[in-house]
């Protein structure tokens, strides 16, 4: 998984050890981790109802999943140039790279902090207090990226 870190940190230009972060809140590490996301399911099949879309049931589970070691959401791999099958996204090397393309284009377009947010739940949404709604996730991610920087990500 190493190898693979390094390779996908030197194309996005992202930290090896934030990569390393993520997938170690996302999956614990497990290449093979797979989730289904029922809420998901719900909008995407509103979403390709408006659109007049038809894609096979297969494609809209698959779509609803999030996958591998980064846990990239079926539907996020598809928009990012995706065309394999999902369960591609669980090899090493494949995961890892959707993942880290994600990560860089949310940190491109949110900046840092925002950015981990909007990673795991697509913006960067606040609550009235200023904490992220997903601020157990960030403070997660962010003790992990601190502990590598530490330690290494080996």
């Amino acid at each position: 998984m190493i190898a693979s870190i390094k390779r996908a940190s030197d194309i996005f230009k992202i930290e090896p050890e934030l990569i390393r972060a993520i997938i170690e809140a996302e999956s614990n590490g497990n290449q093979y981790a797979i989730r289904y996301e029922p809420k998901f399911f719900r909008w995407l099949t509103n979403r390709f109802k408006v659109m007049r879309k038809k894609v096979s049931m297969t494609e809209m589970v698959g779509r609803s999943m999030s996958w591998g070691p980064m846990q990239v959401m079926g539907q996020v791999a598809r928009e990012l140039g995706y065309k394999r099958d999902f369960p591609m996204l669980c090899e090493e090397w494949v995961g890892i790279f959707y993942g880290t393309k994600h990560l860089y284009n949310k940190i491109s377009k949110y900046g840092h902090l925002e950015g981990i947010s909007a990673y795991n739940q697509g913006s960067p949404r606040r609550k009235r207090n200023g904490e992220f709604k997903n601020q157990y996730y960030v403070d997660k991610v962010i003790r992990y990226y601190e502990h590598y920087k530490k330690y290494g990500y080996e």
